[in-house]
C-alpha cells in the first residue's frame, strides 16, 4: 500500500529514542543521513548518529563507496543500508552516510528510498509525527 507523505517528515532508526526530521526530495536520487565519527575496523563500518543530546553508535558489515556530486564538486562517500520507520512503515534503504550538521535537516529521503512505497505531497509537513 502506497502511503502519502510531507515534504518534511519525522523519521526514526531502531534504538533511537528522538526522531529526526527528514526533508523528502523526490528530485534526489539517493537518501542521506548525518553522521559523525565514521570509521573501518576489520570489514565493518562504524558510525553515530545524534539522538537528541547523544549520539547513538550503529554499525554497517555490507556497505560500499560511492561518488556523489553535489555543489562543491564531487565526493566520496561511504553507502549503507538503514532501516529508517516514516509513518509506522519499516524500510530498509541504501543511505550515504555524510556529515550533514551544516545542513538543516539531518535526513534527506530521496526517490530510491520513496520508490513504490510512498507518495510526496509537498505542500503538507509532518502528516506522520510521532
Amino acid at each position: 500500500m502506497i502511503k502519502i507523505i510531507g515534504g518534511l517528515e519525522s523519521v526514526s532508526l531502531s534504538g533511537m529514542n528522538n526522531p529526526l526530521t527528514a526533508r523528502i526530495d523526490s528530485g534526489a536520487k539517493f537518501s542521506s543521513i548525518s553522521v559523525q565519527n565514521l570509521f573501518l575496523s576489520e570489514k565493518r563500518l562504524y558510525f553515530s548518529v545524534q539522538d537528541g543530546e547523544l549520539s547513538k553508535l550503529y554499525y554497517a558489515d555490507n556497505f560500499s563507496e560511492k561518488s556523489f556530486k553535489n555543489v562543491m564538486g564531487w565526493q566520496k562517500r561511504f553507502v549503507a543500508p538503514i532501516e529508517i520507520t516514516i509513518g509506522g512503515i519499516v524500510s530498509t534503504s541504501l543511505f550515504s552516510l555524510a556529515d550533514r550538521s551544516k545542513m538543516k535537516y539531518p535526513v534527506l529521503l530521496g526517490r530510491s528510498f520513496l520508490n513504490g512505497k510512498f507518495i510526496v505531497d509537498p505542500s503538507r509537513t509532518f502528516m506522520h509525527s510521532k
